[in-house]
């Protein structure tokens, strides 16, 4: 096994560890992204959490329908932009995501803190440091490539 493989196993297992959270909340990942991203950031569109969350644009709008059909959200036109559609919480919907807010927060705090402050430091600047070589290893190969052409 190589060495992205292995990182690929690892970031998997993470991730399968945080969806196990995320059930525990009553939610499936897709639902968290948007309530989650709704009530941390306020008024936002389908497209900015779907970029946000790496969501295909039909999964955000699927989630989207539901949670109209509950009652938990709502549709404004942009300010800026009147075509812009903005999604914001009712005041159901606060109210709703309000505990999963307190929950996520109790969480990370309680991984972290058991993590360490010095080794959470170190994690997150070596995964800052490896994804800016690899976006260097990808334009160095984009360079070879196209001076091929």
């Amino acid at each position: 096994m190589n060495q992205l493989d292995q990182l690929g196993t690892r970031i998997n297992l993470i991730c399968n560890v945080f969806d196990k959270w995320i059930g525990q909340q009553d939610l499936n990942y897709n639902l968290f992204a948007v309530l989650y991203t709704l009530v941390t950031e306020g008024s936002r569109t389908q497209k900015h959490i779907g970029e946000e969350w790496s969501l295909p644009k039909q999964t955000v709008s699927g989630v989207c329908k539901t949670l109209t059909g509950q009652g938990l959200i709502e549709w404004q036109e942009g300010e800026q932009d009147r075509r812009e559609r903005l999604l914001s919480l009712t005041e159901k919907g606060k109210a709703h995501a309000a505990p999963l807010t307190e929950n996520a927060q109790e969480f990370s705090d309680k991984v972290f803190t058991t993590f360490g402050d010095t080794r959470t430091t170190r994690l997150f600047a070596d995964l800052d440091a490896l994804a800016e070589v690899m976006e260097k290893t990808i334009s160095e190969n984009k360079k070879q490539i196209c001076g091929k052409c």
